[in-house]
C-alpha cells in the first residue's frame, strides 16, 4: 500500500511513527500525544506537496513529524506552559500555578 494511503488510515499517533519509522518513548507519548499531533497538523499545513517530488514528500513529512515530537518530548517546560492557569481553578490545590 502507498504511503500516502497508510498514512491516512493512521489513527494513532503511534501510528504515524509507525509508518515514518519514527523511534519514540512510549511512556512520554502518554502525556504528549495531542500536542505532538497539533504540532504535526500544523507544519504539515505548510508543506505544498508540490514542492517535493517523489519521496522527497514522505521525507518532509517525516521530519515535520520528528520536529513536533522533539518540541515536546524532551520538555517539560513545554508541557507546563500548556496548561498553565495563572488565574487558577479555585479548588485550592496550587496544582495550576
Amino acid at each position: 500500500m502507498p504511503w500516502k494511503d497508510e498514512m491516512a488510515d493512521c489513527e494513532t499517533a503511534e501510528d504515524f511513527f509507525e509508518l515514518f519509522g519514527i523511534e519514540y518513548l512510549p511512556q512520554r507519548m502518554m502525556s504528549v500525544r495531542l500536542h505532538v499531533l497539533e504540532d504535526f497538523n500544523g507544519y504539515l499545513s505548510g508543506i505544498d506537496p508540490d514542492d517535493y517530488p517523489g519521496e522527497e514528500l514522505f521525507l518532509a513529512y517525516k521530519k515535520a513529524l520528528k520536529l513536533a515530537w522533539e518540541k515536546h518530548a524532551y520538555s517539560d517546560d513545554a508541557i507546563r506552559a500548556k496548561f498553565q492557569n495563572t488565574q487558577g481553578c479555585g479548588s485550592g490545590c496550587n496544582g495550576c500555578s
